[in-house]
């Protein structure tokens, strides 16, 4: 996601702060957290999973 400079914000670390506030894990998503739902779905614990949808957001959508 790239970020756009407005005087909405003082700076960057200002916005990532601010975003990372509004997420209830407390973070930014990182790259072992998509490794590991992938893992997840490649493996037999998903062999019962079918046509389903998975939110990779931190719980951003549930609020």
């Amino acid at each position: 996601a790239q970020m756009i400079e407005s005087g909405m914000v003082e700076s960057a670390e200002q916005a990532v702060a601010f975003l990372t506030q509004l997420i209830p894990a407390g973070r930014f998503a990182e790259p072992e957290d998509l490794a590991d739902l992938m893992l997840f779905l490649c493996s037999d614990a998903s062999r019962y999973f079918t046509a389903s949808e998975f939110t990779l957001d931190g719980g951003y959508s549930a609020i």
